[in-house]
This record gives C-alpha cells, structure tokens and sequence, in this order.
C-alpha cells in the first residue's frame, strides 16, 4: 500500500498497487518469436521515406531485414504476413546520435583505500584519462532504456564511454534485446573527446588550457608514431623496431581511416574554440552539445562541421536559492537553445538529436516538440532523428531513410511519434516485428488531477519508508514526474490516471542491475 498526502497536507489518497513487474529475468512482451515469416507487407499506409518523399497508399515489402520494395503497385508473395497501414504513418526508425546505452557498468569502488591520494601526473607522458581503444560494442551489456526507446520508435543509438579525455571509440548499435556483438551495426563511427576530464587542479592536466595542450600533445605524438612506423616498414634492417603503443595505434587509425572526432561545444564560444580545434588538429569534426548554434551557424557551415544537438534543453536549477540573481545570458541562453535545430536547419548545416541523458522518451519528445515550437518543421525533425543522424555516422547507404534495399528498420504510427497522443502501433528493427502491447488496464477518464509535489508512505514486510513525487498531469490523464528517496530518484514512466487510480512504472538499479516495478 502506498499512501499518497500533497504538499499541503490537505488530502490523503490511498491507492492500492495491483502489478509489480520485476524486469529482471521476464522476457520482453514485444519481441517475435526466433523465426519470423519469410516476408512482411505493410498496405495501404502513407510512407514518409526521410529522403524528403511521401507515398501515399503505398505497400512496403520486408524480406530478410531489408526494405525489398516501396510504392503503389508491389507484388506481395502469398505467404507474407500482411500488415494493414490504413491510417497509418510509416517512418525510418529513429536513430539516437549519442548515449551510453548497453555499456557495462564498472564495479563500484569498495571503498577500500580511501583517504589515499590519487597518483600526482606530472605531464603528457603519463597519458592520463586516455583510453581511444576502449569500445562498446567489445562487451554490452542489457539496458531497461532499450525496450522503452524502441516501444517509442528508436530503432538504434551511438553508444560511447563519457569518462576521459580521450574517452574511446563510439558504435552504432541496433535496439534489440539482450544486445550482444549481433546488435552492432558498425563500429568505430567515432572516437570521443572531452574537455573537462575528472582529475584535480594540482594533477595534469588539470585545467581547460592543459587539457587542450594535452589533446594537441597526442596528436602530435600520433603524427610522430606513424613516421617512425613507416620509415622502418619501408627499411627495418638494422633499425630498432619501433614499440606498439596501444593509446596511438587506434588514434592512428582512425586519423588514418577519416573516423570523426567528436568534440564537445555547447554554448557559442565553446563552438569556436571546437572549431578552432578541429582546425587545428586536421582531422573530421562533429559538435555534439550544440544547444548554442543558434548564434554560430554562419561558422559551423563554413567549417562543414556537423551537430549532434542535445535535447535536453537548459532549465532553472531545482532548489535553487530564489534570492539568487541568475545572469541574463543565461537566462537568454535558456531561452534561444531550443531554437538551434531550426536556425541549423535553416542554415543547411546538418545536425542530428541526442537524448542527452534524459530519463524518458516523453521528454525527450516534449522537447523535439519545444524545437517545433520554436520554427522546426516535422520533416526536419525526423530527418535529425534519421537521414542526417546516418549521414554524421556514415551509415546513410543503410540506415536512415525508406527505401529499397536499406535495412528494415521502421516505425509504424498514428502520427509524427513526438506529436501529442501519437501511439506506435509497430517497431521493426533488422526487419523483426516489436509490438507495443498497451495496458489492459482502465481507460477512463481522470477523476482529478493529481499535479503537484506529494508526500509518499511505502508499507512493506521490511518497514515503511517515506519518499517525494513531483507530478505533472496533462488533461487526458497522461502522468509524468520523478520519484525521490534516500536512495536517490527515478522516473515516473508511462503514468495515467485513470478514474481514481494511478498507475505508472519506474526503474531502479539493484545489485547493478536495472528492476521496473
């Protein structure tokens, strides 16, 4: 029994919690069974292909896990298994340019050796926070974002190490359960760089400017390990056989092979100092950040530097002293961010979305449509969340739009997936059918609203405990809010108020492993 008491103090509603889900050992409800039908078509369903092209009526044919036809008149084998699409929307399945899912989590520490002091580094030679070699797609791991992004219409995301300076590599991966090496599309479709690493002011490289040093430094001894290399391939006798270095063999590689870096610029002088950077380095360059574009687009289209936008758009600070006087560029940052993805647009500077560690696909679409609001067009909309996404990952002679022989990674929908009471009917991801099965449950009207912050009481064999929810509720009854304890917060996912009753999921981590109730 969980009691629920408003900030007030003015009302108590009990409610009783009829399902508790462990996503622990249960298989997903959505995923086909091993061996899907040969073929799959989809009739009479309006194709918005990416590639800037509507079909209307159209049939699309999947064979294999790649799209076989798209049009009006295609023949479909007797033993396909028909979909009707009548008032329908089928889209390329989306694409989130930059996460960390399915990466193994590291041990936490035990707490053994605390109150020791980290190594002093002393200079470049220690190579601190430098680890290009590292790649996800070596060992992932399952992920409860996986199933919720795909039931949204994600049909794949970047994953890459956020720790460092010289984080790793970063890979393409599609959106299927219990992701293993047959999840990856493609990899390294980037090496990932950070300015601000973890390490304190009195150890290298320990400001903004050494980090900057730093990262000019390794390229420098890359350009100076590929000479040594080629100048004792071409004549080794009598010549010292240079050292393996596994910190610039994958650097030299990926310079080798044109790999993007990505470089971290949010605001408008951190974009200059990214470009300035990738100038500097002389190698292929992609923002990520890029809430600031708004006032550097001229620049970024002259350096023909690519965005990965983060949609987690700046907002007040939770808790933050009222008294306090927030700086007016902030607020004016806070205000122009989310009208970037249409001044790139405009510009013709291609730009993809990232979730940018947002918790639910809700906000994640309630600030695409913040984007919209702001001058956006859908179509553009969906092309950062596909056609351009594959273009920055160069992926796009495979993914990212609806047409013939690309993987069949589609969405089917009432509407653009982000527009407001938009339901996707199906998911295919390498061409295998993911039904989003919807609650059973109660649909009735809300019976009032339950907005605001709440007190929470939690009865249980163990003891009770108290805990605060802050709540959002829209006029159809649609829920959404996070959850805070002793033991940290989560989010409210897939809440409705129904009549009197509440229902909703969250996620928790337990014994480092994700557990939805």
């Amino acid at each position: 029994m969980i009691a629920f008491l408003d900030g007030r103090g003015r009302f108590v509603v009990s409610l009783l919690i009829l399902v508790i889900l462990l996503a622990v050992a249960a298989p997903p409800l959505g995923a086909e069974p091993p061996s899907p039908p040969p073929y799959y078509a989809i009739t009479h369903v309006k194709v918005v292909t990416g590639a800037g092209a509507t079909v209307e009526d159209a049939t699309v044919l999947l064979a294999n896990g790649l799209i076989e036809a798209v049009g009006k008149n295609v023949k479909v084998p007797g033993d396909a298994r028909m979909i009707d699409g009548k008032g329908l929307m089928l889209f390329p399945g989306m694409i989130d340019a930059l996460t960390t899912m399915a990466q193994k989590k590291e041990p936490e520490s035990s707490g053994e050796g605390r109150g020791t002091q980290a190594p002093v580094i002393m200079g470049p030679g220690d190579r601190p926070q430098t680890t290009p070699w590292v790649n996800p797609a070596d060992e992932m791991a399952d992920d409860a974002r996986i199933e919720k992004w795909r039931k949204a219409g994600f049909t794949a995301a970047v994953t890459a190490p956020e720790k460092g300076i010289f984080t790793g590599q970063a890979a393409l991966i599609n959106l299927v359960d219990q992701p293993g090496r047959d999840a990856v599309i493609t990899t390294p479709v980037a090496q990932r760089l950070n300015l601000s690493g973890t390490e304190s002011f009195r150890s290298f490289p320990g400001s903004l400017m050494g980090t900057l040093a730093y990262i000019k430094q390794v390229f420098l001894d890359v350009d100076h390990y590929t000479k040594v290399k080629a100048i004792y391939a071409k004549d080794p006798v009598g010549r010292v056989r240079p050292e393996f270095d596994r910190t610039l063999e994958p650097l030299e590689t990926a310079i080798a092979q044109k790999t993007p870096f990505l470089v971290p610029a949010n605001l408008g002088r951190e974009i200059d100092r990214a470009l300035s950077l990738k100038k500097t380095l002389g190698v292929p360059a992609v923002v990520y950040g890029g809430q600031g574009a708004y006032d550097r687009v001229d620049a970024l289209r002259a350096a023909s530097v690519p965005v990965l936008v983060n949609l987690n758009w700046p907002k007040e600070e939770k808790n933050r002293d009222p008294e306090a006087d927030t700086p007016l560029r902030t607020l004016i940052h806070r205000r122009l961010a989310p009208t970037s993805p249409a001044a790139l647009a405009a510009g013709k500077v291609r730009f993809a979305f990232y979730s940018g560690g947002l918790a639910t696909t809700s906000e994640v679409f309630e600030n695409v449509r913040a984007a919209i609001d702001n001058g956006l067009s859908n179509e553009a909309a969906l092309a950062a969340f596909s056609s351009n996404a594959a273009a920055v990952l160069g992926v796009s002679n495979r993914l990212g739009t609806v047409e013939k022989g690309k993987v069949a990674n589609l969405v089917l929908a009432t509407d653009w997936p982000w527009a407001e009471g938009a339901e996707v009917r199906a998911v295919f991801v390498d061409g295998r059918l993911y039904l989003d099965r919807k609650s059973e449950g109660p649909t009735e009207p809300p019976a009032s609203d339950v907005s605001g912050v709440w007190t929470l009481t939690m009865t249980s064999p163990r003891g009770t405990r108290e805990m605060t929810a802050d709540i959002t509720m829209a006029k159809d009854g649609k829920v959404k809010g996070k959850i805070t304890s002793e033991n940290g917060e989560s989010v409210m996912d897939e809440g409705r108020m129904s009549g009197s009753l509440l229902r909703f999921k969250t996620t928790r981590e337990f014994g480092g492993k994700p557990v939805t109730a």
